[in-house]
């Protein structure tokens, strides 16, 4: 068995009602299932741009209530949307802490610089979020956190705060996640955004995977970083074949609206979208249904 720390995050969804309400007994079941398989939640503003329709006040209640629902059997980490000001990012940290979050992450700002002066604005930037927090953070390392590997400036933040405890990997540039991987410490955790690199970023040393899918099957998931530490490696293949198939229909039918279909077609609390967001097509919910029917994953999901 491998005795590298692995382990899954769940991209949770908010369920709605159909006329746009949070559906608190849905999101608590949801959370319940997610949390009963152990898996991380990052939840606060919700997957698949969610939070574009939802107030501070939706947010702290989705957070209160996944807290609850969680009721201390797994990791929460708050996330929130990209702030303007270092100010509005703390000030939401603040609050997810207060709300009982085990980790909140640092969003890159709304609009970086793209002049020479952007690699010292925007590690100014996470610096000035740092010292004004001292419970657990991630960082987005997203395009512009890219920046963040000139001139060794993650290094810097990574020696100077021990509360920086983690990168979430969303960029498909496997030589930079590579040079992330090669900075860190026995504290420091780095996952990846998509479950499609998870077999990679796992062989090269990464702590384990972020999944929107595992809203859906939350088993196969958790069946990926299992194989993995365990070396079942027929079990990890097939997991992970039938997740990176599910993960790239979901891409294309829309993300998270694709998600809360399958989810309404299987019985799951899932919820509806909330407008501005419109609801996935019909016909790409009976896509993805006709290849779950075929695939391994009522089998390992108990269907």
């Amino acid at each position: 068995m491998l005795s590298q720390r692995i382990s899954v995050h769940a991209l949770t969804i908010t369920p709605f009602t159909i006329d746009g309400r949070i559906d608190i007994a849905a999101l608590h079941d949801q959370i319940d299932r997610l949390a009963s398989h152990s898996l991380s939640l990052w939840t606060g503003c919700g997957a698949g741009m969610e939070g574009l329709g939802q107030s501070d006040l939706d947010s702290h209640r989705i957070l209160e209530h996944t807290v609850e629902a969680a009721n201390d059997r797994v990791a929460i980490i708050a996330i929130g949307i990209e702030p303007s000001l270092p100010e509005d990012m703390t000030e939401f940290m603040l609050e997810a802490y207060k709300l009982g979050a085990t980790m909140a992450q640092i969003e890159p700002p709304r609009q970086l610089p793209g002049d020479a002066t952007s690699l010292v604005n925007y590690e100014n930037y996470l610096r000035i979020v740092l010292e004004s927090v001292d419970a657990p953070c991630a960082v987005n390392f997203a395009a512009s956190a890219g920046q963040l590997l000139q001139d060794q400036s993650l290094a810097r933040l990574m020696q100077s705060y021990d509360h920086l405890r983690m990168i979430n990997f969303t960029e498909t540039d496997f030589e930079s996640l590579v040079e992330v991987l090669s900075l860190r410490d026995e504290k420091f955790d780095v996952i990846v955004s998509n479950p499609i690199d998870s077999l990679s970023a796992l062989a090269l040393g990464a702590q384990g995977f972020r999944s929107l899918e595992a809203n859906i099957a939350p088993t196969t998931c958790a069946a990926i970083a299992h194989g993995f530490t365990t070396e079942e490696f027929a079990q990890v293949t097939n997991a992970y074949a039938n997740i990176a198939e599910l993960s790239q229909l979901i891409a294309n039918a829309g993300g998270v609206r694709a998600v809360k279909g399958v989810m309404r077609r299987l019985g799951l609390p899932g919820g509806y979208m909330r407008s501005p967001h419109l609801e996935a097509n019909e016909r790409d919910i009976d896509a993805i249904m006709n290849f779950i029917d075929k695939s391994d994953i009522p089998s390992w999901e108990g269907w």
